[in-house]
């Protein structure tokens, strides 16, 4: 078995795994949580021999733990070496590393401790050297860009997956500034989240009498991730998934940024469709119910303030179940696609059009000179729908109803303005389709109970 196979078996998951052991503590110090490992790796037989005592007593250097506490509270991470007990009195020699756990305000709720066998951290430590160029290749084929700045934020390291996403070179990229790399706007999200990651860090004095729960809360830095427009070197963009991390030294002192850029455009194309498709017709691509009521609530609160008139259309196709049945739902698909294209070519661009299900489409003329232009309007949509509508070889011949009600004097709000035009359009149907009318309280009556 060659060298390389046989540093594979050394870094096997089961054989690290039982050597390190995991464990969570309150911010009194008491254990919530021990691992199988830790259980076994102190000795104890089952967890409720470990759970609520101080994990203080888990160690033969305990002021040396006191102070990684300390440093937990300051820096929110510590790592380093402890003498550990057994429950027998058995001492052993571990590497802790504990990272501070917060709440989404950033504020310590908890310590989290990860635990290796110090003989086993001396081999993993000699593993990873040997393998250094390995995770070095890993780097820098990996489709993420993995970048680090210095407190300068001048590029210390660009993988050279820089390339295929932004077109940059790794060496032309090392002399860019981050104002090269992203628009206006996302570069002010950049920065503003590396100011906070750069927050200083205060060194309190170590305290004998240690209880993290009677320590003012104090936030600590936390990893940040945006969404950012990432610029290329041919001018184009693309959306892109930014998270940034603080880089500390042993001492916990900022020492720079980590930055991995992950290209999220697929992502933001199909949440830019899942909202199109939220608000709009999936067949015609018309705004639905909720747009159309959206935009009929705001053009009412306008017309309101500006004592001006606004109509609602009804408009209904005259026989499309016919046509449907007759041609199958594929023409009559292709049928409702060209009725959108025809109705929005007939109005104004501040007008609306929307279709609420089926052959049912809802018109909104959200200001008015004069009454008798929603008439004229709807007389216009009436004749324009007597010429056939032709695609792809065939001609389909449809004539519309309409009915029309105008705010205030048909409906005070949305609700009476839309029940009221559709009350109007059954009845342009009684009167024979392809006709409009506007409506009438009593000659309605009748025909919107329907």
């Amino acid at each position: 078995m060659s060298e390389a196979n046989d540093t594979k078996e050394e870094l096997g998951t089961e054989d690290i795994a039982s050597t390190s052991a995991l464990a969570l503590a309150n911010l009194k110090g008491n254990l919530t949580y021990v691992s199988a490992s830790f259980i076994k790796m102190w000795g104890y037989e089952v967890e409720k021999e470990l759970l609520g005592k101080p994990i203080t007593k888990f160690w033969k250097t305990k002021e040396k733990f006191l102070e990684a506490e300390v440093a937990l509270c300051d820096k929110g991470i510590w790592e380093g070496a402890l003498v550990a007990q057994r429950k027998d009195g058995s001492i052993f020699n571990v590497h802790l590393s504990a990272t501070m756990a917060t709440d989404q305000t950033g504020v310590p709720v908890s310590m989290v401790v990860s635990i290796i066998d110090a003989t086993e951290y001396t081999r993993l430590l000699q593993a990873l050297r040997e393998n250094k160029e390995h995770y070095r290749l890993l780097a820098e084929n990996t489709s993420d860009v993995i970048w680090t700045l210095d407190l300068e934020l001048n590029f210390t390291y660009i993988s050279p997956s820089i390339k295929a996403l932004t077109g940059f070179t790794v060496e032309e990229a090392m002399d860019l500034a981050l104002a090269d790399l992203f628009t206006e706007d996302s570069l002010a999200l950049v920065m503003k989240a590396i100011a906070d990651l750069m927050g200083p860090a205060k060194i309190e004095r170590l305290e004998q009498n240690f209880d993290m729960e009677k320590r003012p809360a104090k936030a600590l830095p936390q990893p940040q991730t945006l969404e950012v427009k990432q610029k290329c070197k041919d001018d184009s963009g693309f959306w892109a998934e930014l998270k940034l991390s603080i880089l500390r030294d042993a001492d916990g002192r900022p020492m720079g940024i980590l930055g991995v850029t992950r290209d999220i455009s697929e992502l933001k194309e199909a949440e830019e469709k899942r909202r199109f498709l939220a608000l709009h017709d999936g067949l015609t691509g018309l705004p639905n119910r909720i747009l159309f009521n959206d935009r009929l609530t705001v053009a009412l609160a306008h017309a309101q303030r500006n004592h001006q008139n606004l109509c609602v259309l009804s408009l209904n196709l005259d026989r499309f179940k016919e046509v449907n049945d007759r041609l199958g739902y594929i023409v009559a698909n292709k049928l409702l696609q060209q009725v959108a294209v025809r109705l929005t070519s007939l109005l104004r661009k501040s007008d609306s059009v929307a279709r609420l299900g089926a052959d049912q489409f809802f018109l909104l003329l959200p200001t008015l000179v004069r009454e008798k232009d929603a008439s004229t309007v709807a007389q216009k949509i009436v004749e324009a729908f007597r010429k056939p509508f032709e695609f792809e070889g065939q001609s389909v011949s449809i004539t519309a109803s309409i009915g029309l009600a105008i705010y205030p004097e048909d409906g005070q709000n949305a609700d009476a303005l839309i029940k009221n035009a559709n009350s109007a359009m059954y009845r342009a149907k009684e009167e024979g389709r392809d006709n409009y009318q506007r409506f009438n309280p009593s000659k309605n009556a009748e025909a919107g109970k329907r």
